[in-house]
């Protein structure tokens, strides 16, 4: 995978797609803060693409959001990922987001025959600069054919599958 879009270039997405871009792939940035995409694109980003067309263009897409509504928003509206994603993409949430809403996401994407996985970092802004620590849940198999990727990004990576519960486990 070469080609990787990143929608959310705030504190935590830029240091994160400027590592990708430093590393040899092409990272496709998308952000409604213009600047923040102009700091990518002087990392040697590219940007000025909708999420309708990463969505159908990219194989892998990552995003970091500041909120709950936002993954929402992103992943579940008409303009989302989801609705206009591609059976091959791979979209990965790096956002701190309620648990509900990684399961909402996921259940929209099996739905669509996408795959999904939640990824939250932890170590803030400088663990995202330093490419230390996260965490991914969902398919195994899917999360092993990201792992190149993936080691870009953080050096201490943890897998977790992600089994539905049952109102009584919860």
């Amino acid at each position: 995978m070469k080609d990787i879009g990143f929608i959310g270039l705030g504190n935590m997405g830029l240091p994160m797609s400027a590592n990708l871009v430093e590393s040899g792939f092409n990272v496709y940035g998308s952000d409604l803060n213009k600047a923040a995409e102009a700091a990518l694109e002087e990392k040697g980003g590219k940007i000025g693409f909708t999420v309708p067309y990463l969505a159908k263009t990219c194989d892998l897409i990552f995003t970091s959001l500041p909120s709950s509504a936002a993954a929402e928003a992103v992943y579940l509206g008409e303009e989302g990922l989801i609705e206009n994603g591609h059976p091959d993409v791979i979209l990965v949430d790096l956002s701190t987001v309620a648990p509900e809403v990684n399961s909402k996401i996921s259940a929209a994407a099996e739905q669509h025959g996408i795959d999904f996985l939640a990824a939250p970092v932890s170590g803030g802004v400088i663990g995202a600069v330093n490419r230390t620590l996260f965490m991914i849940g969902g398919s195994q198999k899917v999360y092993e054919r990201i792992l190149p990727v993936v080691n870009v990004l953080g050096g201490k990576t943890f897998f977790m599958s992600m089994n539905k519960l049952t109102a009584e486990q919860k």
